[in-house]
């Protein structure tokens, strides 16, 4: 019985298959390729919003926590550097996001045994998912100064400077109530956190974000997340007073009422 089939051709359960050459096979690459290029933007996009949506979340937990903080603390406002001596530990809580685990307003998000939140590199809520670099750099630029102390401190948050500092001060902060928050929808209280590089200096916060030092994190496609002192959560593109020394001389940031000087 002669075989009329080609070597390209196979007979399988009566039908018959073409095999793809080399050029034909190259196409179908060709054109996934291209389907991935076009797919990828929209990729990035679907997970960076994904990343935006968690950070709101983050931002929620933080500003329940911080009225959780209200409710046991007489109204006062948490300030972003409380320095809460605890035995236990024989060390200083010297930041507002410490003292919020230590209270267990928010779930421990792992660390060391003497609750310096991993440290400084941010976990669980006190993480933001579209935020990239690992450590503040420091301004000698050094190993230690690197990995330890002008590092994230345990959070990619920062409540607002002027949440405990005095206007028209450099001095001593001072304990705030929430009651006497002039514009409370309007003023911030927690926010997007990030370094600031001018020159050969470095400036990292380890609690605070403030304009002056143009800390505030504009990483959500150059936006920011913040709570603000009414407890609503705001995205951002822009912030008052970037840059300006005397950033209290707006609602948004300054917590006291006007003529601000």
């Amino acid at each position: 019985m002669n075989n009329h089939l080609t070597p390209n051709k196979r007979r399988v359960s009566g039908r018959r298959f073409r095999r793809f050459t080399l050029i034909e096979l190259l196409v179908v690459i060709a054109i996934i390729a291209i389907l991935a290029a076009m797919l990828m933007p929209a990729l990035q996009q679907a997970r960076e919003r994904a990343n935006a949506a968690q950070c709101v979340s983050n931002m929620k937990n933080l500003s329940l926590a911080s009225f959780n903080y209200g409710a046991a603390c007489d109204d006062y406002i948490c300030q972003g550097e409380p320095n809460f001596f605890v035995t236990s530990f024989n060390r200083t809580l010297y930041y507002w996001q410490e003292l919020f685990v230590y209270m267990k307003l928010i779930p421990y998000p792992g660390g060391d045994v003497q609750g310096q939140l991993n440290n400084g590199k941010p976990l669980g809520i006190l993480q933001c998912p579209s935020e990239k670099t690992g450590f503040v750099p420091s301004i000698t630029g050094t190993t230690e100064n690197k990995k330890i102390w002008n590092t994230w401190k345990g959070t990619h948050y920062g409540a607002n400077w002027w949440n405990s500092h005095e206007p028209r001060s450099s001095g001593p902060v001072r304990w705030k109530k929430a009651f006497s928050v002039y514009h409370p929808s309007e003023a911030y209280n927690l926010m997007d956190k990030t370094f600031y590089a001018s020159g050969a200096a470095i400036y990292g916060e380890m609690a605070y974000a403030r304009p002056y030092e143009q800390s505030v994190g504009l990483r959500h496609s150059g936006a920011f997340n913040v709570a603000f002192h009414d407890g609503h959560i705001g995205t951002l593109k822009e912030y008052p007073r970037r840059g300006a020394g005397m950033a209290w001389k707006d609602v948004a940031w300054a917590l006291d009422p006007p003529p601000y000087k």
